[in-house]
């Protein structure tokens, strides 16, 4: 059977006071930092959230820029693409103007040339079939 004396009485209130010293010297600081903690913590996980989100638009904000940058680029590569192209067949034109009319003067030189042979023919038929008889010779045949 449990008896209550002064002994017992006496360890309690020690007990209750030691509790309550505990509690305002341990307990109460100890979950005020625990609380702070989880204060900090909740606000640098937002933190950390709102961060995450400004990081995601600037890589959208990015990406788009690089795909604009992109698309000029190409934009361009074509422009220069379609200027050399353009200027090559210019060019080719151009040399295609000069040979032929290079091609035209030699034409022109050979008619020239041709008409001046044809022009002396006459006065070498007469020395060529003798230069011809001699050449091959009497009965035909080369000497």
């Amino acid at each position: 059977m449990l008896s209550l004396d002064f002994t017992l009485v006496v360890e309690l209130l020690l007990f209750l006071l030691f509790l309550w010293g505990t509690n305002r010297a341990v307990l109460r600081p100890l979950l005020r930092t625990m609380d702070a903690r989880q204060l900090r913590m909740e606000q640098d996980r937002a933190g950390a959230e709102a961060a995450a989100r400004r990081a995601a638009e600037l890589d959208a904000v990015y990406d788009r820029r690089l795909a604009a940058i992109h698309r000029e680029a190409a934009g361009r590569v074509r422009e220069g693409r379609a200027r050399a192209a353009a200027e090559r067949r210019r060019r080719m034109e151009e040399l295609h103007r000069e040979a032929e009319a290079r091609v035209a003067a030699e034409a022109a030189a050979m008619d020239a040339l041709t008409a001046q042979g044809r022009a002396r023919f006459p006065e070498l038929v007469p020395g060529l079939a003798d230069e011809m008889a001699r050449r091959i010779g009497p009965g035909g045949r080369r000497p």
